[in-house]
């Protein structure tokens, strides 16, 4: 579950591929889209900004593969006792 401020979909922000991300709201919602053309025009109007955006986007993708990875590993060494 995400709470105010979280975001998904950071992947397509960054690769060339389809959506890995779906979401549904379990009561009212409002969402704010970037998308990867936002981001590029950021670039060019305001590189300092874009890079803060970049780079917490690293870290909220770093800190969600190594998630991904503990669990990957939980689920592979406890099924291997």
């Amino acid at each position: 579950l995400f709470r105010s401020g979280e975001f998904f979909g950071e992947v397509s922000l960054v690769d060339d591929e389809p959506r890995s991300a779906t979401s549904i709201a379990m009561e009212e919602t409002e969402l704010l889209g970037l998308f990867k053309a936002d981001l590029i025009k950021l670039i060019d109007l305001d590189p300092r900004l874009a890079s803060q955006i970049l780079l917490h986007l690293s870290r909220v993708i770093g800190k969600r593969l190594r998630a991904c990875n503990k669990a990957y590993h939980k689920l592979r060494f406890n099924d291997a006792k």
